[in-house]
């Protein structure tokens, strides 16, 4: 039971942590998917993403 307690008060300073100074004004992305017409079962296929 304390190896749980310190976990969460570990894991609860580290999601604090991550959020604070964080006020930068974001971007937006765009993103365009490319996939190929067909996609056979059991084939692999590429899908790309081109982000901008």
């Amino acid at each position: 039971m304390k190896k749980l307690s310190m976990l969460l008060l570990v894991l609860v300073i580290v999601v604090v942590g991550c959020s604070k100074g964080n006020e930068q004004q974001s971007q937006e992305v765009k993103g365009t998917i490319e996939v190929p017409q067909t996609i056979k079962a059991n084939e692999k296929t590429s899908i790309n993403v081109l982000v901008t």
